[in-house]
């Protein structure tokens, strides 16, 4: 989460602050969000105030995660982004630059901010019944089942990151192995409902994006064993589930005899009675009841007393301490087991995990135990890069893909990529205005000039957050697709060539196409007949097969993150007063 900067200030000052005051700083947070949106956009390098490491991104989830953000308008911003981002993973600079966009020319127009807001409100119960219905041209069914489609939809969201230095090899080879990852871990007996909560996603430096691989069970980091031979491991077994398996224990509190464990508790000892011993002799107890339950292999969370584990080791135990809290979760899937969260509870057979086999491996020069379980689709990614900063935009843009083909799964719709749904949206917006403006003011109870206005404004935010430059795009009257203005001849305004295909890959122009150019300031529609937008619907399957460069996005994803992104806005807009400093 993006932290919170606290000032103190020399007196207690209750400070009354108008939306307008508020003006540059969104506009900052506007160019901040918008400089690094579509696959052209720009790497942001951040640093705080302060000093500490630089970051160098284009992913709005780590963009807000190193902001320092104090004014309380850009704190609602940026809470309601990440809202949405720990929720969908996806289209958060989309989603905060629209929001931020229409606040600024909401504030900048004459009209009053709480009237616009309404009328923002009845725009997007418009655009959602739009991309709702079927007579939406810029949606289609996702066809899962189909390996060239799922490829196009994860290279259509790896490929708006530039900084993991993308070729057609790299990105293909990540899209697949992506793909791989995420159906091996789709599976009725899946313990979670999340599929990327058994997916673990590990990143190391050193070797080349090609070398990324993904490997069935979880490869636990273990640096106290050999990195330059692996050794072979001959765990404790027993017969579980007609298998000869390993019994696991996973231990998340403290196991290195200190008295922070057990905060309330009161001592009174004498001086000659030393209290680290009487604390190790109570956690040897634990240790033997689990040599006497045939435990095999013993991972800690947190550091374990060297007595403790030269202890287990006598006893055949294979022991791991300092695993971290952020592998946990996949332990835990993997396994099965219940954690040991306090030295003082009784053990019991029903805690333990197990696994079928634990190996010990060399990745990259570093030491692993490598855990397997086959009838378990707990699995890791390992990610690879030369640099550090790119190997981490790749982690996150892997994550992000992982997160956006459970949402998939879950509802199995896209829509045509790369703005042309937005575009799309806004021709029936404007069309919609056209023919029902007096109906929709007479039900506002505002005049019609107010509503079109309004329209114009909330049309320019769209088009300008999903476009950035909207002046270098031009639309297709007969499909609404758009187009880049270098496509486009300047004499006539239509295509130099009949055989290029919109931003999105989906739609194919046909000979002398007519362009309709866009420019930022004005407001738009397309031609029409029996007063309906005429956007016909290009067939998503035969664009696949001819273009590798088609780009989707997720519906469910999309259509949130425009319905995050106006209710967020509307909110701003109907602040009266701001108090600072209270």
């Amino acid at each position: 989460m993006s932290s919170i900067k606290v000032t103190k200030d020399s007196s207690a000052i209750v400070q009354r602050s108008r939306l307008l005051g508020f003006r540059e700083s969104v506009a900052n947070f506007l160019q901040l969000t918008r400089s690094c949106h579509t696959p052209r956009g720009k790497m942001i390098v951040l640093q705080n105030t302060s000093g500490g490491c630089l970051t160098l991104t284009s992913s709005s989830r780590r963009l807000l995660q190193c902001l320092s953000v104090k004014k309380p308008v850009i704190q609602l911003l940026v809470s309601a982004t990440q809202g949405h981002l720990s929720a969908f993973s996806d289209a958060g600079l989309f989603l905060s630059s629209f929001a931020a966009d229409l606040v600024i020319r909401s504030i900048d127009c004459c009209q009053s901010e709480k009237i616009l807001a309404e009328v923002y409100e009845l725009f997007l119960t418009l655009s959602l019944d739009y991309l709702n219905s079927d007579d939406c041209g810029f949606k289609y069914p996702a066809i899962i089942s189909d390996l060239s489609f799922m490829k196009i939809f994860v290279r259509s969201i790896l490929g708006t990151k530039q900084l993991p230095q993308w070729n057609g090899i790299k990105l293909g080879h990540i899209s697949n192995i992506i793909i791989e990852t995420f159906l091996q871990c789709v599976t009725d007996g899946s313990r979670s409902l999340h599929v990327s909560d058994n997916i673990c996603v590990m990143a190391s430096l050193g070797l080349d994006v090609l070398n990324s691989y993904n490997v069935s069970g979880v490869l636990l980091p273990a640096p106290e064993m050999s990195k330059f031979k692996a050794r072979p491991l001959k765990p404790k077994r027993v017969n579980l589930h007609s298998n000869n398996s390993i019994k696991v224990a996973l231990i998340t509190t403290s196991m290195s005899g200190d008295l922070d464990e057990l905060a309330g508790v009161r001592y009174e000892v004498s001086q000659n009675i030393p209290t680290d011993g009487i604390i190790i002799d109570d956690l040897s107890n634990i240790c033997d009841t689990m040599v006497q339950f045939d435990v095999g292999l013993v991972l800690c969370q947190r550091v374990m007393h060297p007595k403790l584990k030269h202890s287990l080791h006598k006893s055949g135990l294979i022991v791991v301490d300092r695993i971290g809290l952020q592998l946990v979760k996949y332990i835990i899937n993997l396994t099965g087991c219940v954690p040991i969260q306090c030295a003082e509870i009784s053990l019991s057979e029903n805690i333990f995990g197990y696994i079928d086999d634990v190996q010990h491996v060399i990745v990259n020069k570093l030491s692993y135990l490598h855990l397997t379980r086959a009838d378990n689709p707990v699995s890791t990614l390992m990610l690879y890069h030369h640099q550090e900063e790119p190997l981490n935009e790749l982690k996150d843009v892997c994550l992000t893909s992982l997160d956006s083909l459970q949402q998939l799964v879950y509802d199995p719709t896209v829509l045509a990529g790369a703005g042309c749904w937005q575009v799309g949206l806004a021709n029936y917006l404007t069309g919609k205005i056209e023919d029902k403006g007096v109906e929709l003011s007479e039900e506002l109870e505002c005049l019609v000039i107010t509503l079109q206005q309004a329209c114009t404004l909330f049309v320019q935010a769209l088009l300008s957050a999903s476009l950035t430059d909207v002046n270098n795009y031009s639309v297709s009257r007969n499909s609404g697709h758009v187009f880049r203005s270098s496509d486009v001849t300047k004499d006539s305004n239509k295509l130099g060539n009949d055989n290029k295909r919109c931003s999105c890959g989906i739609y194919k122009a046909k000979a002398n196409e007519n362009l309709l150019q866009l420019t930022e300031n004005d407001s738009f529609y397309l031609t029409r007949k029996n007063g309906t937008l005429n956007c016909e619907k290009c067939p998503l399957t035969d664009a696949i097969e001819e273009c590798d460069e088609v780009v989707i996005d997720s519906f469910t994803v999309g259509i949130n993150a425009l319905q995050t992104a106006v209710l967020t806005a509307c909110s701003v807009l109907k602040i009266g007063q701001v108090v600072e400093n209270l």
